[in-house]
């Protein structure tokens, strides 16, 4: 596939993807999270599918797309726990007075809960669609790959402009890249800091990597190396995120 098959939304220098809501069975969609709802042209920008769930619910029922009698008896073939109910159960969340819907689903249920329920509720599925954040770990390794491979050549073009030397600047980038090796000790869903495209998220991970580098090998020349690579690409991206 080609890059823009992907569906990638920029807001900034951060990628999210549009994903349509026809798509009610989509796979792929651990370690995402909502970022932009839309349903039927009404918006909302809620940031977790716990948030989402009854916020989405309560809308279907305001518009009077359905009803709570309706939703009481919704059930789905993927899912044989109960998803609504007129008292509190665990992980269950208000939607209006005595109506709860179970957020214990993690990010793939709660998408196709999303869209089994605005299907069920007879919204037209073309004018609905969600943007996601995808963790690093869930973006396909097509766009993996490229990012990694663009943010490093443009670092080392950045290297070789300040440093005004090639070999100065290929130590910088295997020092990062050896650094960069660590990150599953700090992270379970980055998977490389070349992928971090959020300049809070990459100072935090900077900071989390020096510590794991202390940890194994003190304060001597390697935990230094790791201190000044990670610094340098930390201020070069900052810059980047401005333009």
């Amino acid at each position: 596939m080609a890059l823009e098959d992907y569906n990638i939304i920029y807001k900034g220098k951060e990628r999210f993807y549009k994903c349509f809501l026809s798509n009610n069975k989509k796979a792929d969609m651990e370690n995402t999270r909502p970022e932009l709802t839309v349903i039927n042209n009404e918006e909302f920008e809620i940031n977790s599918w716990v948030n989402l769930l009854p916020a989405i619910t309560k809308y279907l029922l305001d518009k009077k797309y359905i009803t709570e009698q309706r939703l009481l008896e919704f059930n789905v073939n993927w899912y044989d726990k109960t998803l609504f109910s007129k008292v509190k159960l665990t992980n269950f969340k208000e939607v209006i007075p005595d109506l709860f819907v179970n957020t214990n689903l993690g990010s793939i249920r709660s998408y196709w809960l999303i869209c089994d329920l605005v299907y069920f509720s007879g919204v037209d599925l073309s004018k609905c669609y969600m943007i996601i954040k995808r963790f690093g770990i869930s973006e396909p390794k097509e766009v993996r790959d490229y990012y990694i491979n663009e943010n490093i050549e443009l670092y080392k073009k950045s290297l070789i402009d300040r440093l005004q030397s090639v070999d100065a600047a290929t130590r910088y980038i295997d020092n990062l890249k050896f650094v960069d090796k660590y990150i599953d000790k700090v992270s379970k869903t980055t998977v490389s800091i070349f992928l971090i495209d959020n300049i809070r998220l990459l100072y935090t991970t900077k900071i989390d990597l020096l510590k794991i580098f202390k940890q194994a090998f003190g304060a001597g020349a390697k935990y230094q190396v790791a201190e000044k690579v990670l610094n340098d690409y930390y201020e070069f991206k900052k810059a980047d995120f401005k333009k």
